[in-house]
């Protein structure tokens, strides 16, 4: 009964609720109000700060400490200007202007329009928000304005609604609070830049005006090409579809200007209005006289999302990703089948203040479950996780399969499109906050290698990728061939979304399991069996092949691969037994599965160097490996088919072998040092820490990870890839192995029992 509470309601939100049949919740409450006194003095500085994280191409970051300390970049440090200000009236009459958004331009500097920057005092990632609080420079408050601006950027990524987590579009929400600006006059600008609507500062745009009621109207702007899901590519930015920038209020409360961002903001800092004349050169390039979009909006004083200021951006792309030939459109179109994008907007406006409220909530709910599972710094890096893996996802809408699918990019490594070892790295954030998310996921990936678009797929084996985002177009030729690394993801996630929808494995019954949805990959059964039986054939010595750690190359008898795979056919085992339970073909796969550890334990356990499992049967006894596969037999709640002497085993030799920033990803095979020995993975270091047997031990293995992403110099989206002594993203090469969706993979420890 605890295990099935636990599930379902991790972290009761009023301790009212508890009965007294729940020990469980009560030991949980307990833990909660001490960490919660404790974060008082708990902070974090994020390497990257999101602003805008809504899919692999709508992103925003600002990468320093402030929000006013760099202009504002896509993920690959391209510019992608977006700037902000307040006008206030001083007590005398004058108006004060100062920034609170984007650095100066070197243009603006050299001709004096560069507004002071406003003070923050604070800023705090939240899964579906990022919120600084600013106060006026010194200069300012010499002037009488004594006030605070608090400023939240709001992605609504609630993934237990779909139709508002599909929505492309974010809030921008302005408040002040303070005796100086309670009856003073303030009003907010916000401007994006044309390079949010295309690859290259070249390529021309054109813009207008919508009119949605009396009081609201939208600005947009496009390329002129329109290229629709045309081009496909890692480091490259949406070059179609349409840039919209909202605000309500009739023209004494808000004002909007497609056009020359220079001029608009000359104009804002001069008399706190926009131009009336229309900026008429269009199309032109994003390059000449900055063409963008503005709009300025009356801050009412106070706080909650029906004072102060919002904007709304949004981006119609179109048509979303291309499925061999077949163009997908957003799901949120099938929300808003007559209106489009207009009724969208009018909906978020008129829903933001519910929304804001579901958005607080739901931020609260999931930082309080994480720092119950791991502490303050667990909940950090998690929060951050879940903002950092949805926005490289993507809702479509499959007409012909009248079905939902999501699709993932494997942002800044190459782009690929449904990286099978990229979802599997992901798939614990989404197991844990919405598992149904995984099988919209894996649907694509089984629909392509069973032959059900225009390319005929080959192998015995599970695909490695779809193509290069958007375009799936992938050949059998053109795939990265790692057998038992994607066919064993396979079985492991779908095994995982049965035991997150139904409960169940060594601590349940099989029945809760059964009541779990298998339609979704039932049809595909006799292929997984095929993909089943080719692994099998391959351990426990697994041949000279590739693992997700392709990097690091190829080499045989890999007992990290091994284990996965081995983990995997017990997986698959019952798998089978859920989806037919008279075959008696089923055991076999746990009994295989069984022998296999059995094997592994005994030919790879060395004491030379300290009592661990080397990384490959055949390896020098001392080398070693991060055995991170193992994790999915606690994920699982599998008995077996490893003995927990192995787990303990190897979490105390990581721990022996870690730098200040964790454990290298593995040793050198052979008594060569490669540029990877000093190198680790957070995904894969969260989950030998998920693996400790102790609170202290996870502690040990996990705080590296949070000091990493709190101190690095890498001032990027966070890595995945970096240096165990210095922390440092991958060799420096700052754009390599950052804002990858594998980070979900921190929630490896909030999944088990």
């Amino acid at each position: 009964r605890c295990q099935a509470e636990a599930t379902t309601s991790r972290v009761p939100s009023d301790p009212s609720t508890m009965g007294v049949a729940s020990p469980w919740r009560v030991v949980v409450w307990i833990v909660l109000s001490a960490r919660a006194m404790a974060s008082d003095s708990f902070s974090f500085r994020p390497p990257s700060i999101p602003i805008i994280t809504g899919d692999p191409y709508l992103q925003a970051h600002m990468m320093g400490d402030t929000a006013t300390s760099d202009v504002v970049r896509f993920w690959d440090k391209r510019e992608r200007e977006m700037s902000g200000m307040v006008r206030v009236r001083l007590s005398g009459g004058e108006y004060y202007t100062m920034r609170f958004l984007g650095a100066c331009t070197a243009e603006e500097t050299l001709t004096n329009e560069c507004p002071p920057a406003m003070v923050q005092t604070s800023v705090e990632v939240l899964p579906t928000s990022t919120v600084f609080v600013m106060v006026p420079p010194s200069s300012a408050v010499a002037e009488g304005l004594d006030f605070e601006l608090r400023v939240s950027f709001v992605s609504p990524l609630l993934t237990d609604d779909l139709e508002v987590m599909a929505r492309p579009l974010h809030y921008v929400h302005i408040e002040s609070t303070g005796a100086a600006v309670e009856e003073a006059e303030m009003t907010a600008y916000l401007g994006l830049s044309g390079m949010f609507t295309v690859d290259k500062g070249h390529e021309n745009v054109t813009w207008g005006i919508d009119i949605l009621s009396s009081d609201q109207s939208t600005i947009w702007m496009g390329s002129e090409e329109q290229n629709v899901v045309g081009q496909s590519g890692d480091k490259m930015a949406i070059n179609w579809g349409y840039l919209y920038l909202t605000v309500w209020g009739d023209g004494s409360e808000a004002s909007r200007y497609p056009g020359d961002l220079t001029v608009a903001k000359r104009k804002f800092i001069s008399d706190g209005t926009l131009p009336l004349e229309a900026d008429r050169w269009q199309p032109r390039a994003v390059n000449e006289q900055h063409p963008g979009l503005s709009a300025t909006r009356k801050v009412e004083a106070g706080s909650g999302p029906t004072r102060g200021a919002t904007f709304i951006l949004a981006y119609d792309e179109v048509a979303a990703v291309d499925y061999f030939g077949s163009k997908l459109p957003g799901l949120w179109t099938q929300y808003f089948k007559d209106g489009g994008m207009a009724d969208m907007l009018v909906a978020a406006r008129n829903e933001w203040p519910k929304i804001a409220t579901r958005c607080e909530q739901h931020d609260t709910e999931l930082r309080a479950n994480l720092t119950a599972v791991g502490g303050d710094e667990y909940a950090a890096i998690g929060s951050l996780a879940y903002r950092q893996t949805l926005s490289a996802l993507k809702l479509v809408w499959n007409e012909e399969k009248q079905e939902e699918w999501l699709f993932v990019k494997e942002i800044s490594t190459n782009g690929d499109m449904q990286t099978m070892d990229v979802i599997f790295p992901a798939s614990p954030m989404l197991l844990y906050v919405r598992p149904e998310l995984v099988p919209l996921m894996l649907r694509p990936v089984l629909a392509y290698a069973a032959n059900e678009t225009s390319i005929v797929y080959g192998s015995p084996y599970s695909p490695h990728q779809l193509g290069v985002y958007p375009i799936a177009d992938a050949t059998t030729e053109s795939q990265e061939q790692m057998p038992i690394e994607n066919s064993g993801n396979m079985m492991l996630m779908i095994l995982g979304v049965l035991r997150a929808q139904g409960q169940g494995g060594s601590s349940g019954s099989s029945s809760e399991v059964a009541d779990a949805d298998t339609a979704w990959f039932a049809e595909y059964m006799p292929m997984l069996k095929t993909w089943a039986d080719y692994m099998a054939e391959g351990l426990p010595f697994p041949a000279n092949q590739l693992s997700t750690d392709d990097m690091m190359g190829k080499f045989p008898n890999n007992t990290n691969l091994a284990a996965k795979g081995i983990i995997a056919l017990k997986a698959f085992g019952e798998v089978c037994t859920l989806v037919n339970q008279t075959d008696p073909s089923c055991a076999a796969y746990a009994d295989a599965a069984q022998g296999y550890a059995e094997t592994w334990e005994a030919l790879s356990y060395t004491e030379v160097g300290g009592s661990h499992y080397k990384m490959s049967f055949n390896a020098r006894d001392s080398a070693y490996s991060l055995k991170y596969n193992l994790v999915w037999q606690k994920i699982l709640q599998l008995d077996g088919p490893f003995s927990d002497d192995v787990f303990s085993t190897e979490v105390a030799h990581y721990i022996g072998q870690a730098n200040r920033y964790g454990p290298p990803l593995e040793s050198d095979i052979d008594g060569t040092r490669t540029v990877f020995a000093t190198m680790t993975k957070a995904d894969w270091v969260s989950w030998v820490a998920a693996m400790a047997p102790t609170d202290e031990q996870f502690s040990t293995l996990f705080h590296p990870v949070f000091d990493m992403a709190n101190t690095t110099r890498s001032r990027v989206p966070l890595t995945d890839l970096y240096d165990t002594y210095t922390g440092l993203s991958f060799s420096g090469m700052i754009d390599f192995f950052i804002d990858r969706p594998v980070i979900g993979g921190v929630f490896a420890r909030a999944l088990l029992p």
